[in-house]
């Protein structure tokens, strides 16, 4: 009896270490949007470059007030990968996002109703930085599931009127953004819509979506925008803290089952 005991007590703490370590699927938003704190991208005379690095929050294309939108800083690197991302309510994914191509970084700092105020600099609002290239930016996004479809939301809007927008293509389908309405970056032409979208394999497992953005010529000039994306779709999102509690539970149990014996 006590052998049978061991060996359950054994068996049922692997099942809880394996409910801790779980990733749970869930339907969700990643959002992310590029920023700029690089005092040299701003040219002489110029209206922005060199903002300080601050929370965004609020809704898109697609959201609610409130959402929380990762940021990921170019600083004087235009390329980049991102650390695993959070969902618009802080929930942590697998979701990493890269990019390379870019040639630097700018950041309008124009007033808006919806700007965040900021002592020392102009104000400025969701999306209204971004990556910026005279020639192709291409990227993936990474770690989605393989089984799962996604829409995703491409914002190319440089916010002074026509200095470049993005031609994006995904999975073969190209959609061209605009810049002939400024800001916000959202409020329609700015951005482009695809979906859904089934990723293909990728390391680990795990699904990659792959993109590129061919420059848009403007009236002001051709160059390509890169302002952020929203990923709609089921993410694996890891919840420690209720499989640790039915981990605690299961491995109590066992303990209790043993002292009776």
């Amino acid at each position: 009896m006590r052998k049978t005991l061991i060996t359950g007590l054994v068996a049922m703490t692997g099942v809880a270490m394996f409910l801790v370590n779980a990733s749970f699927s869930k339907a969700d938003l990643v959002d992310l949007q590029i920023f700029d704190t690089d005092p040299g991208s701003m040219p002489p005379g110029g209206g922005g470059g060199g903002a300080p690095l601050i929370d965004m929050t609020g809704a898109a294309a697609v959201g609610s007030t409130g959402d929380l939108w990762n940021v990921q800083d170019l600083g004087a690197t235009p390329s980049f990968t991102t650390g695993p991302l959070v969902t618009t309510t802080g929930a942590a994914t697998n979701v990493t996002v890269s990019q390379s191509g870019g040639v630097g970084s700018y950041w309008e700092g124009v007033a808006l109703p919806n700007a965040e105020p900021n002592p020392g600099f102009f104000p400025y609002a969701l999306l209204d930085s971004y990556a910026v290239s005279g020639g192709t930016i291409t990227g993936s996004i990474n770690g989605l599931n393989l089984n799962e479809t996604y829409t995703l939301y491409m914002y190319g809007c440089n916010g002074n009127g026509g200095g470049g927008a993005g031609d994006f293509t995904i999975d073969g389908v190209s959609h061209s953004t605009s810049s002939a309405n400024a800001r916000p970056a959202f409020s329609g032409a700015e951005y482009a819509t695809f979906g859904p979208i089934t990723p293909t394999a990728g390391p680990g497992g795990l699904g990659v979506i792959d993109f590129s953005i061919a420059p848009v010529v403007q009236t002001f000039g051709t160059n390509t925008i890169f302002n952020g994306l929203q990923i709609q779709g089921t993410f694996n999102v890891p919840e420690p803290a209720s499989a640790g509690l039915l981990a605690a539970g299961l491995f109590g149990l066992m303990v209790r089952r043993c002292r009776r014996a």
